[in-house]
């Protein structure tokens, strides 16, 4: 069958990590008496490492370029060789909010630079995608990108 599920566009900040409850996970077999189910995750991770003196991150967006979708309601279509398909809905968006609440005080050196992870479907974005970091007061950041 098919699987519906909602990847939000406003995603949490977690320490160190991502936020866990939207880290869809899925199983397929061929038959029920197959009880060795494979788990994959269903999307892949954007981790940013940003580092700047004196400052407090509050939003960070991802926007994709071309208006592809990375956020918003998907379905996941298992497929004959026990891999899955997912298909973002025509009415999801072309952005992801990473919300960091009260503000993070960010790290002031590479060394010590705070990571902030995105959780994205696997969409190719074709134009590439742009990034935007909200602070409470205009600072000079420095970012360092990581995808998995």
């Amino acid at each position: 069958g098919t699987i519906s599920f909602m990847l939000p566009s406003d995603q949490r900040y977690v320490e160190n990590s991502f936020d866990a409850s939207i880290n869809y996970m899925v199983a397929s077999t061929n038959s029920r008496s197959d009880t060795d189910l494979r788990f994959r995750n269903l999307c892949g991770y954007l981790r940013l490492r940003l580092y700047g003196d004196d400052v407090s991150v509050s939003n960070i967006y991802l926007y994709s370029n071309s208006g592809e979708r990375i956020s918003g309601m998907a379905t996941v279509n298992p497929l004959s060789d026990n891999g899955l398909e997912l298909n973002m809905s025509e009415y999801s968006n072309s952005y992801i909010n990473l919300n960091c609440g009260e503000g993070v005080k960010i790290g002031a050196t590479a060394d010590e630079a705070t990571d902030f992870w995105f959780i994205v479907p696997p969409v190719l974005l074709e134009s590439g995608f742009q990034i935007y970091v909200y602070s409470e007061k205009p600072q000079q950041l420095y970012l360092y990108l990581l995808v998995f």
